[in-house]
């Protein structure tokens, strides 16, 4: 929350842009993967019917789970969740427990200052990340963050590896294999930027089920 790296004008042009998108579009069931302590989990809450909010960061979780007691909300499932290591099919022959992924399908996923820590802290490739996102057949939003921003500098240090591949421009490829770009906004001077990302050849499918289904299997 204190050390994000936004001016207060900056947030809040990046929030205006996530509660247009959740306004116009009218979404159900939203992932916010990286949720932090809930800031934008919360605006989707107000369009949405269903939320699941996730982050790797205990404390951040404990923060927004104290909040929505608070509120009374149960609108918002905060979720501690390594987001490198999703939660698998589990218990017996793999079918008591299904896997975070396979419970249901959002048909709308947040992903603002995650890309990064995925690429460089937990060397997955963007390419793979967008795949996977892709098979969720839902609408993205996603914050790219900059080789110029002083959060991918942070991560650089004392690193070897340099990910020559993140980069705008081959994100950018990247993201052309698998959505189309509907909306897309320079934050921080163009070191950052955000994109409402569409599925290319999307699969026509009824999420009426899929916020009942998600309570019923979280």
């Amino acid at each position: 929350e204190e050390t994000h790296s936004y001016s207060d004008d900056e947030h809040g042009a990046k929030k205006e842009f996530i509660e247009k998108t959740v306004t116009v579009n009218n979404y159900k069931l939203a992932w916010d993967l990286g949720c932090n302590t809930g800031d934008f989990s919360r605006i989707c809450e107000k369009n949405c019917e269903y939320v699941v909010a996730v982050d790797g960061d205990q404390g951040a979780i404990e923060k927004l789970y104290g909040s929505q007691l608070e509120s009374k909300s149960k609108t918002v499932l905060p979720l501690i969740l390594n987001m490198s290591n999703l939660s698998p099919n589990q218990g017996w022959a793999s079918s008591e427990r299904i896997a975070f992924d396979q419970r249901s399908k959002p048909d709308l996923v947040i992903c603002l200052a995650l890309i990064h820590h995925l690429r460089m802290t937990n060397n997955i490739p963007n390419k793979l990340f967008l795949k996977w996102l892709r098979s969720l057949n839902a609408d993205v939003v996603l914050e790219f963050v900059g080789r110029e921003d002083e959060m991918v500098a942070k991560l650089l240090t004392n690193k070897e590896e340099k990910y020559s591949d993140y980069n705008l421009e081959q994100f950018l490829q990247e993201v052309d294999l698998y959505f189309n770009i509907a909306e897309r906004e320079s934050l921080k001077e163009g070191k950052r930027e955000i994109f409402l990302l569409l599925p290319k050849d999307r699969v026509l499918r009824s999420i009426s089920n899929d916020v009942t289904e998600f309570r019923n299997k979280a």
